[in-house]
């Protein structure tokens, strides 16, 4: 999939060695070192020089891309309902650009690279459109997208994508909700049926950005560049950005200095309480430390959201039903509906398992039940339409 908006580290190489005695801190606690601390260039003082992206770096138009504009979107300025107007002749204008025939890869683009070189990964893409959509006087936002868990192995690491759209806010076109306007979607493959949408601050998608090229620096073995993007995601992006936070965990582990892994990692957890990476990346930091009660602490609490994480359930339903056991995939299924009813991809995996078992009158309940949820999100109050891009509107 290339959804490739975030990129959380949560494993890292070896097992480090265990450090000396220590008090434990309670679980949850906070961290023991401030953010100024976690943030020094100490232990990695050749960060300081490296040459970073400034906002202007990711956001800015060129001068081809404005040309383009202004030889496509007539209608450019328009205040109240032309701005209908302005978003359609920019589809279109996007539409002959070829936007449909984009090369889609892992790497993170700034705005101009991504309509130079046409190549990006959707969180490029998105930020191509984005400040276009906005030089064209239309009222454009980032979106986070709460999608399926996606977890990919990049080199010695595994890492979580996850997704970033468009909306686009507009004058005439609203649903029963009152809410006007288009959610413009870079993710080809769907991710899920109904997704959650956040709107997110242009500095909480700069720290996505930064947040990005840390992760491909670390894993192209350039510590000190790894460590300059992810401070920049926290200095000049977001300062409660909890998956620099807990790349700046890991690279300290890798450094050895174990005291300031367990405090970023802990950082990380202060700015989201329900980050399971970073709870993961504690519970390996203490269990190569020999602190078996916290590890085992944390190693129970990233259980405990995955139980409660109705897409986990969906993954170890895919896992059970292509291992051929369908009772167990009919379980983990039951248990995601309970955590959340309107995702249709649930109750079709749930049609298969009991087609597998014979049980064909449940096989069509459940048939009919999922088109009965499709149907309901087409029209669910207060989603946007949306538009796709690279597959078609």
């Amino acid at each position: 999939m290339n959804y490739s908006l975030e990129k959380i580290l949560i494993v890292i190489l070896a097992v480090l060695f265990v450090a000396g005695c220590s008090s434990a801190p309670r679980p949850g606690s906070l961290p023991s070192v401030d953010d100024e601390t976690l943030l020094a260039w100490e232990v990695f003082p050749g960060a300081a020089s490296q040459s970073i992206p400034s906002a202007e770096d990711v956001f800015g138009l060129s001068p081809d891309m404005i040309q383009f504009l202004d030889d496509n979107v007539s209608a450019k300025g328009l205040a109240g309902r032309g701005t209908d107007r302005v978003f359609w002749e920019l589809i279109d204008a996007m539409k002959a650009f070829g936007i449909r025939k984009l090369d889609y890869d892992t790497q993170t683009r700034t705005a101009r690279e991504a309509f130079e070189q046409r190549r990006g990964n959707c969180l490029t893409f998105t930020n191509m459109f984005l400040v276009m959509a906005r030089e064209v006087g239309l009222g454009a936002k980032f979106q986070e997208v709460t999608i399926s868990p996606d977890w990919i192995k990049q080199g010695q690491m595994y890492v979580l994508r996850r997704h970033v759209n468009v909306y686009v806010r507009l004058a005439s076109e609203s649903n029963s909700a009152g809410l006007k306007g288009r959610v413009v979607d870079f993710d080809d493959e769907g991710g899920t049926s109904s997704p959650t949408e956040v709107v997110i601050s242009d500095n909480r998608a700069l720290a996505h950005f930064y947040n990005n090229w840390a992760v491909d620096s670390l894993e192209a073995g350039n510590t000190d560049l790894a460590f300059a993007y992810a401070r920049k995601a926290i200095v000049d992006g977001d300062a409660d950005f909890s998956p620099a936070w807990g790349l700046i965990g890991v690279l300290y582990r890798r450094a050895e200095r174990l005291d300031l892994a367990e405090a970023a990692q802990l950082r990380a957890l202060q700015a989201e309480p329900d980050d399971t990476v970073a709870m993961s990346n504690l519970e390996r930091l203490y269990a190569s430390q020999g602190r078996d009660e916290l590890a085992e602490y944390y190693r129970d609490q990233v259980l405990g959201h995955r139980l409660r994480n109705p897409y986990f359930r969906m993954e170890k339903a895919r896992e059970a039903y292509q291992a051929g056991d369908y009772p167990g995939a009919v379980a983990h299924l039951k248990k995601a509906i309970s955590l959340k009813n309107d995702e249709s991809e649930f109750y079709f995996l749930l049609r298969d398992s009991y087609y597998q078992m014979g049980d064909i009158l449940k096989a069509r309940k459940y048939h009919a039940k999922a088109h009965k949820v499709l149907d309901e999100q087409g029209g669910r109050e207060g989603t946007p339409r949306r538009i796709k891009p690279k597959a078609g509107t």
